[in-house]
């Protein structure tokens, strides 16, 4: 038909080999995996800035340093407020939901 046609014909519905589903499913599996990782990734880094932020802010406070104290509180908005961040948290609180 090739030959004739001179293109590759669409394979039928349902008409697709077993091994292709299965490394579609293991390629999905294995981006899921993947996609997860760097949400958690991003998670914890957030965290961890942040928390060193809250800190810094703290000692900032203390020491009447308020102008550095509201530029310092002002980053934690910003970081939290960023979409990496904020899409890397959606995804981990709807895997914990799916996970129920």
């Amino acid at each position: 038909r090739f030959e004739l046609d001179r293109v590759i014909p669409d394979a039928a519905p349902g008409a697709e080999s077993q091994p292709l589903e299965q490394f579609r499913e293991r390629f999905r599996k294995t981006r899921a995996a993947i996609e997860d990782n760097h949400a958690t990734a991003i998670a914890a880094a957030a965290e961890a800035y942040d928390q060193a932020l809250a800190d810094q802010a703290s000692r900032q406070t203390k020491e009447g340093k308020i102008d550095a104290a509201a530029a310092t509180m002002a980053e934690r908005r910003r970081v939290e407020r960023l979409p990496e961040v904020l899409t890397a948290r959606e995804r981990l609180t709807a895997r914990k939901q799916k996970s129920r």
